[in-house]
């Protein structure tokens, strides 16, 4: 009968994420500040709280709220955007979802559209994706709604006259009330999109009255400027022209003071909503809303000179400024103080990509601490990290913890900060109690060199395999990689010679520092970057799993009963099916001197985004080169991982019997490792690519040193840490 490791070994995938997301929710270091870490009341809260299957299910456990916070100087709105309640509660500010806000939704755009493209981050175009930042894509959001609520209401109207039932207009035109009040109540600032087209809409058609009459040089000439706004089939804000004839005029003005009713009516009720809804009194707002959803007509049929259409013209002009410098400004506040939170949502969001197939769940979850690691070795709590750590990692079968994730990481002891906006000396400094997250300690949102040391050290103890990473920034991406970034790593890293330590790298370029134009006012787009830890854990998480592993691909090329520790990345068959969701961001290729550096010894985790082909077939994105640990062998060479995970498999499955003796090591050597090596020799062609054992690979049993011997095929591993107890 066939050996099923997974009988006892149920999963090798189960991992931890150090980082923090929001801090008004629960975190491991809350939960271990009054709970007993080995108890199943705590391991109850852990899975309750901490542990999300699905991208989807982290984003509703840890997504935080946004808070906008509108404040008037001299009638003129600022905005700001906190994730603090406290100072929103202070301020009223307007709870918002992150993941709804346009700049979000731009950089995942950018993240999914730059994976599919097939091209390097210079040829790809992301023109039309940063337009998203501008107020022509809101606009299209809200154009239905307004073009209803005109609809409606004369529909109302129409059956009202008429003295019948107008219940159902009536709910309808209700509904779209309701929405726009939604709109301004979550966000006001989104309601300026719309004001700046309008405006827009209102200049062009001054401008055409000019030049149409341009050929007038008095400008106290009289013209006659007959037209109405209104919306279009598409909801967009037009301007119905009147024609003056005296058959029809009579008709027109009657077609006019009609539609003029249904307007006023709109933004009566309009008007009322808003001073209804709003504990603070606005009137720049107020009057955004009302001009959006009910404008007044440019003109009725009434004369009018050049210079007056002039001085119109001007008032909507410097309407139109002043929408802009708002919009932004409050654009350009939502950036500086999101960027940080939403590169680590999309973070996750690509973890979760690679390591499960088409949304599927997470197998065994992911345990989010919502803390930074640093927070966790404080002396309030250490020991009791320990305790926990330590029981997950090695005293744990079912609920072992096999994998952990350790991004942002300061590049030894300081992080390069790229700014989004030029500094000024002499700009006006806010309250001294209120701490703007850009201006806040580095090490409150990265983690240091030296607490990230701490931290690996003691998940090497705890046997968790922990990929981690420096924080992302121009510098440390796949344009800034050659020879000498590679040695200064080597350098720096030479104390992390820890076998459950995995180094990745480059990290992966979202978006270059760009500029988005409105007009002549700059919206800044900073750089983003994802942190090479998430893709490289997501790869080796889902590489555990039997499912995940038959839709990457392999499917008839797995064995059921064997769990998946010996996979390796590094295996052409492997790396072609489990390729990065990530463009091949530049065209060169690596230079010789940078693959010879890196080949010396096969350092790191490591991706890479030059043109290969992999059984006649281009790989289209970066795609791994090595997988290693910071552990060299007795030849000088980094690790596999797949080689100390088949060693951790080894530890675990001998832990599953009551107690270790000497018979217990002999059944093992007899039954099981000699099952696995006759399988690893029947297929001695790879036709299994989860085999526990390979051609040539043997697990012995020395008996006179009570050691246990793994045999590689070119290395070996002595596991000395396994107790045997006497036989008496």
């Amino acid at each position: 009968m066939a050996i099923n490791s997974f009988e006892k070994i149920k999963q090798t995938s189960k991992a931890i994420l150090f980082e923090e997301f929001d801090v008004e929710k629960k975190s491991l270091y809350d939960l271990l500040s009054i709970g007993t870490p080995l108890s199943d009341d705590f391991e109850e809260d852990i899975q309750t709280k901490l542990v999300v299957n699905n991208f989807e299910d982290f984003i509703k456990k840890f997504a935080p709220k946004v808070y906008e916070i509108c404040t008037s100087i001299d009638g003129k709105p600022k905005f700001e955007y906190t994730t603090d309640v406290n100072l929103a509660k202070k301020y009223n500010g307007i709870a918002q979802d992150i993941t709804e806000h346009v700049y979000y939704r731009m950089l995942n755009q950018l993240y999914i559209e730059k994976g599919s493209s097939g091209q390097s981050n210079l040829k790809f175009d992301d023109k039309d994706i940063l337009e998203m930042l501008t107020p022509k894509q809101e606009v299209e959001d809200a154009k239905d709604i307004r073009k209803k609520l005109q609809l409606t209401l004369e529909k109302y109207s129409e059956l009202k006259s008429k003295n019948e039932n107008a219940n159902e207009y009536a709910q309808q035109f209700i509904e779209c009330r309701k929405k726009i009040r939604k709109k301004y109540s979550q966000s006001q600032m989104s309601l300026l999109p719309l004001a700046i087209e309008d405006v827009k809409t209102k200049i062009e058609y001054l401008d055409k009255n000019l030049n149409n009459q341009s050929s007038i040089e008095d400008n106290n000439d009289i013209l006659t400027t007959v037209g109405q706004l209104t919306f279009d089939s598409s909801g967009t804000l037009v301007v119905k022209e009147i024609s003056i004839n005296n058959d029809v005029q009579g008709v027109e003005d009657k077609n006019i003071v009609n539609k003029n009713n249904i307007n006023n009516e709109i933004r009566d009720i309009l008007a009322l909503d808003y001073d209804s809804s709003n504990k603070k009194d606005n009137e720049f707002i107020k009057s955004i809303v009302l001009s959006s959803y009910a404008p007044i007509n440019m003109s009725s049929n009434e004369n009018k000179t050049i210079a007056e259409i002039k001085e119109e013209k001007n008032k909507c002009l410097a309407l139109k400024n002043s929408y802009e410098e708002v919009y932004c400004q409050a654009k350009n506040a939502f950036i500086s103080e999101m960027t940080t939170i939403i590169e680590k949502l999309l973070d996750v969001k690509v973890f979760f990509d690679h390591a499960t197939v088409d949304g599927n769940k997470l197998e065994n979850g992911i345990l989010i601490t919502n803390c930074k690691a640093s927070k966790l070795i404080k002396s309030d709590i250490k020991d009791k990290f320990e305790k926990f750590i330590k029981n997950r990692g090695v005293d744990q079968t079912r609920n072992k913890i096999w994998f952990a994730i350790l991004p942002a990481i300061e590049e030894k002891d300081k992080v390069i900060v790229e700014a989004n906006k030029d500094i000024d000396p002499f700009d006006v400094m806010g309250p001294l109690n209120v701490q703007k997250d850009n201006e806040s300690d580095i090490s409150d949102k990265y983690l240091s060199f030296s607490a990230a040391k701490t931290v690996l050290e003691l998940l090497d103890k705890s046997k968790i395999m922990t990929i981690f990473s420096f924080k992302g920034n121009k510098n440390n991406g796949f344009a800034a990689l050659n020879e000498n970034y590679i040695i200064n790593k080597k350098e720096e890293l030479n104390g992390i010679n820890y076998e459950h330590a995995v180094y990745a790298y480059p990290n992966f370029t979202l978006t270059r520092e760009r500029t988005v134009i409105l007009d002549n006012k700059e919206i800044k787009v900073p750089g983003v970057y994802i942190d090479a830890a998430y893709p490289a854990a997501g790869l080796l998480i889902g590489s555990q799993q039997i499912k995940y592993l038959e839709k990457r691909g392999f499917k008839g090329k797995l064995n059921p009963n064997n769990v998946c520790v010996h996979v390796d990345l590094e295996e052409d068959r492997i790396r072609k099916n489990l390729l990065t969701k990530f463009n091949r961001e530049v065209t060169l290729r690596w230079s010789q001197d940078l693959k010879t550096e890196i080949n010396r010894d096969k350092f790191g985790f490591v991706f890479c985004s030059d043109e290969v082909y992999i059984d006649d077939i281009p790989m289209k994105n970066a795609y791994v080169y090595f997988a290693r640990t910071m552990k060299k062998s007795s030849r000088g060479i980094y690790r596999p991982i797949y080689r100390v995970l088949t060693e951790d498999f080894i530890r675990q499955y001998l832990k599953t019997n009551s107690t270790i003796k000497e018979s217990t090591m002999t059944k093992f050597e007899n039954v099981e490792c000699n099952e696995w090596q006759v399988e690893g020799k029947k297929n001695s062609s790879k036709d299994y690519v989860n085999l526990i054992l390979r051609p040539d690979e043997k697990v012995e049993y020395d008996r006179e040193d009570k050691k246990l011997k793994i045999t590689f095929n070119d290395d070996e591993a002595i596991l000395e840490d396994i107790d045997i107890d006497s036989e008496e």
